[in-house]
């Protein structure tokens, strides 16, 4: 009689954990879902214990505003100013990637963020003035970010380049991105006037030095015609020759008895000229106080002088960029997205206790097997 009754227990002990299989050992999707559907109370909990954890991790974070630049290459009007001939010629695509690399220039960036005292706004209580490289990477440096659009080789590209900066206030930072574009566009045209100036030092001392040159060499010159002239002199001198002798020589009669004279077109020595128009001569140029009337191309060169001078060069109507829309305050957070948050925390966490649930069904029936057994 005993034997009955266990007999029917164990029978109807296998028939309750029996499944309706397709093969011995295979479960059904059908006996999952029954599982999980007993085990609702648990999935629902877990669910919405981890929702619940995602929507505190979503409201507890810090708010992260951005604000950003878009910059355009500037008109040619503007670097028009710029092009000196024979000196110094840039386009306005030239000048656009001058201030593309300096926007992205660490060596800029760290001189903007210690001329705008940047360190004192950025710094907490435990900050110390020994982390003033460290804030910078971390809370300024690695934050500005320059989007180059010029540099794709698709049909995409184009000539907009974006500058944003991230940051815990919109109004803080929408400033700062705004001074820095200005601040490197300065920087930038500073520049190229400062290469264009230099290359005209350079060539306008060329000049002083070749204009020096001639004046050394006229003098000197001057100095070897006077003594020249003094040994005319002492040759017209000996051979008593006080006025100049006439070039005109007679030939002989014509047959008509007129005298036929021509004109002597050889060269006639200095002395020829006689003892007193040498002297004059010699007297004029001891008494010459300057020699740059007499010197060829000396006023060429005053002339590249002046036209060298001229160039003024004015920065307040150059720029290396257009901007073409500037940072506005906006309070519209870009981080964090507290929908997206909340809406995977609802979905890990679904996962999560229907895996939970599944592990729990398959350990409980694996503890009753053993009891069984």
């Amino acid at each position: 009689m005993n034997t009955s009754k266990e007999a029917s227990h164990l029978y109807n002990s296998r028939e309750y954990h029996s499944y309706p299989t397709a093969g011995q050992g295979d479960i059904s999707l059908l006996d999952i879902w029954r599982s999980l559907c007993r085990q609702w109370r648990l999935i629902a909990a877990l669910t919405c214990f981890v929702t619940l954890v995602a929507l505190v991790v979503a409201f507890a974070m810090p708010k992260v505003y951005r604000a950003e630049v878009v910059l355009l290459p500037p008109l040619e009007s503007d670097v028009e100013s710029l092009n000196v001939p024979d000196f110094y010629e840039i386009d306005s695509d030239q000048l656009y990637r001058k201030v593309i690399r300096n926007l992205q220039s660490n060596e800029l960036r760290h001189l903007f963020f210690i001329k705008n005292n940047l360190f004192e706004a950025l710094t907490d209580e435990k900050d110390t003035e020994r982390d003033n490289y460290k804030i910078f990477q971390e809370k300024f440096n690695n934050l500005l970010v320059v989007k180059d659009f010029t540099a794709r080789k698709d049909k995409l590209g184009s000539e907009i380049v974006k500058i944003s900066l991230d940051g815990a206030h919109y109004k803080q930072i929408t400033p700062w991105v705004n001074n820095f574009v200005t601040f490197v566009d300065a920087i930038t045209v500073q520049a190229v006037i400062s290469a264009i100036d230099s290359k005209i030092k350079v060539h306008e001392r060329s000049i002083y030095r070749k204009i020096d040159s001639l004046r050394i060499v006229a003098k000197k010159q001057r100095v070897d015609f006077i003594a020249y002239l003094s040994e005319s002199i002492l040759v017209a001198e000996k051979l008593g020759l006080n006025e100049q002798v006439s070039s005109l020589s007679v030939d002989k009669l014509t047959k008509n008895g007129d005298l036929e004279v021509f004109l002597n077109t050889t060269d006639m020595p200095m002395y020829t000229r006689g003892t007193r128009a040498l002297r004059a001569k010699a007297e004029v140029l001891e008494n010459r106080k300057s020699d740059d009337p007499f010197i060829e191309d000396l006023r060429e060169l005053e002339g590249e002088l002046i036209l060298l001078e001229q160039v003024k060069l004015k920065r307040k109507n150059v720029h290396a960029v257009r901007i073409d829309q500037q940072a506005r305050p906006d309070d519209n957070p870009i981080k964090p997205k507290r929908i997206l948050v909340v809406v995977l925390g609802f979905m890990v966490g679904l996962v999560f206790a229907v895996f939970t649930a599944m592990i729990r069904d398959v350990v409980r029936k694996d503890m009753s097997k053993q009891l069984d057994s």
